[in-house]
């Protein structure tokens, strides 16, 4: 007999991000874009949800060159072998091209999950070629980037444990998932290395903090996972742009308020949902951002304001 298909209450550092920049976009997500999907071809009964989960699967340009270049890091490390100079940057540019034209055809309405749907299309902003120009020159330069970094070089006499691939585990009381962008163990002193790449230009302050809280998180997982001690992992954080990395050790410290973080967010979440272990709650028990600017960036936009035309 089939287990029921249940929405589950998980905690990820991204669905966290979401619900700390707006709570109502965290319940689109989780809550109201459930059940949304097109089942064998036909789109789902209820019109809100499928449209929620429509946009629950829109990427910017810029975040979709970020998961080309996962992809292509995650391929490098699977082929053991470096192309060409100009070839990765190329892979690139052709991958970003074709995202670009099938956003254009708007397949991604029949097939929300397996098409891409971009925003700048999708909501009409002015100029999203230029954007799209801007972009692949970028990534063209992380692409190669690539071929230099030591953490692909790292791959090639590591064991490689993990390329791109969803782990879920329990802290506490939390199913927890993250996906891991390179995990290698070194044969000879039995560290384990995690990469996380980083593929914006954007080197803030505040954006430095929140990557190296994502990969202190990342540790907690690796302890976790392969049931190690804090101080045999190591955290690299591969700033893609500028082709420069900063790996550190991580720490029992670090690895305990990774824990303590964890359960408190998830606490917070869970506070406002019907039941803790499952995403039930209905949307006036998670408010809308007051922010504008969020607002005006946000997926959902369409789905909360039932407009296309941003700002509106």
């Amino acid at each position: 007999m089939r287990k029921p298909f249940v929405n589950r209450f998980t905690y990820s550092h991204s669905s966290w991000k979401l619900y700390s920049q707006c709570p109502r976009a965290w319940w689109w997500a989780k809550v109201g874009s459930w059940f949304g999907w097109p089942n064998h071809g036909r789109p789902a009964k209820d019109p809100e949800r499928a449209l929620a989960y429509m946009l629950s699967k829109m990427e910017t340009i810029p975040q979709t060159s970020g998961k080309i270049l996962h992809e292509i890091a995650a391929e490098l490390v699977a082929e053991g072998s470096m192309p060409a100079k100009g070839v990765l940057a190329r892979r690139y540019e052709v991958r970003m091209l074709g995202a670009y034209a099938e956003a254009l055809t708007g397949a991604y309405q029949a097939d929300p999950k397996h098409k891409i749907n971009l925003f700048e299309v999708y909501y009409g902003l002015p100029n999203p070629r230029d954007r799209l120009g801007q972009t692949i020159s970028e990534g063209r330069v992380a692409a190669e980037n690539l071929r230099s970094s030591r953490s692909i070089a790292r791959a090639r006499r590591h064991q490689v444990l993990a390329a791109e691939r969803l782990e879920e585990f329990n802290i506490g009381n939390v199913p927890v998932f993250c996906k891991t962008d390179l995990a290698t163990k070194d044969p000879v002193t039995g560290l384990i290395y995690l990469t996380d790449y980083k593929t914006s230009a954007n080197n803030s302050p505040r954006r430095e903090s929140e990557d190296r809280e994502q990969l202190a998180f990342y540790g907690r997982a690796a302890t976790l996972i392969y049931g190690v001690p804090a101080q045999q992992v190591r955290l690299t954080l591969s700033m893609l742009h500028s082709g420069t990395e900063d790996t550190w050790a991580s720490s029992d410290e670090e690895v305990a308020g990774v824990e303590r973080l964890v359960l408190r967010r998830a606490a917070t979440i869970r506070s406002q949902l019907q039941d803790q272990t499952r995403n039930a709650a209905p949307r006036i028990r998670f408010p809308e951002t007051s922010n504008p600017k969020i607002c005006g960036s946000c997926v959902f936009y369409h789905a909360c304001k039932g407009r296309r035309r941003l700002g509106e």
